[in-house]
């Protein structure tokens, strides 16, 4: 059993082939008949152009996305690495009745400590009386009277 993933741009039919290779470097072509699919949302707008902001701004804009289908839809959004893109959608999971329109907020801040790069942890000895050896083989006593 073979599975195609294809992404159409339209909801139309297709109908077509495609060249498959074996590892065994042995080629056969498949037929493929497809159909698209209407999203049962439509959205007010699919592209955002975010506008550049400071580490610890916060930038928002409203989408809004309409159930144009005879049946309650339900839409779940996730961000990809919502702690590394600074993204966040919300709601992220609603049940939209026929014919409603929901307004989602997207979200765009990061944080004020962006630029710093990633944070490396860092262990801090605070205790007193702890040697340290030296590069040349010398024990330092820190904390302590000499």
């Amino acid at each position: 059993e073979i599975y195609v993933i294809m992404k159409p741009q339209a909801a139309v039919s297709r109908d077509f082939s495609i060249n498959v290779q074996t590892t065994m470097n042995m080629t056969t072509s498949l037929r493929l008949q497809c159909q698209g699919l209407e999203s049962p949302f439509k959205l007010d707008r699919t592209v955002l152009k975010l506008s550049s902001c400071c580490p610890g701004d916060k930038i928002c804009h409203s989408v809004f996305a309409t159930n144009v289908t005879s049946q309650a839809q339900m839409f779940e959004f996730a961000v990809p690495e919502p702690s590394r893109s600074w993204l966040r959608i919300t709601p992220n999971v609603e049940n939209v009745e026929p014919g409603e329109t929901v307004r989602l907020e997207v979200e765009f801040s990061p944080p004020a400590d962006a630029l710093e790069g990633p944070k490396r942890e860092v262990e801090e000895e605070k205790k007193g009386g702890e040697e340290k050896e030296e590069g040349n083989g010398e024990v330092e006593k820190k904390g302590g009277e000499e």
